[in-house]
């Protein structure tokens, strides 16, 4: 047997066991998740949008600014500082005017609508 012939046999005899095994379980519960993630599902209507605002803004700032901007934390924050909230008037009008009003937020590092949900155009518009 060659020398070529008696490698291959050898990367064949050590790939066998992976190509051969079935695959293992998807990620687990609690795993990756990305910011768009719905994670808990809205309720019927709601728009939710993922929100991460400036290090240095204090939490009573955070406050002033979701109250003034007709806003509502429904979960957060996250321990990567991502809060989920929802516009007060529950429809894709008031979801579309919060985002714009925020993107325009020097407070506000990050500002979109969360997968699953109504998909919103760069100038905060409903699709």
């Amino acid at each position: 047997m060659s020398a070529v012939a008696t490698v291959a046999l050898a990367a064949l005899l050590v790939a066998a066991p992976l190509l051969l095994s079935p695959p293992g379980p998807g990620p687990a519960e609690g795993g990756f998740r990305t910011l768009a993630d719905p994670g808990r599902n809205a309720a019927a209507g709601e728009h939710y949008l993922r929100v991460v605002f400036a290090g240095t803004l204090a939490e009573t700032a955070r406050r002033e600014l979701l109250v003034g901007a007709g806003a509502r934390v429904v979960d957060g924050p996250s321990p990567a500082g991502v809060y989920t909230i929802a516009p007060r008037a529950a429809d894709a009008d008031g979801a579309a005017g919060l985002l714009a009003a925020l993107r325009t937020d020097p407070g506000v590092v990050f500002v979109e609508p969360a997968a699953g949900h109504q998909a919103l155009r760069a100038d905060g518009t409903p699709r």
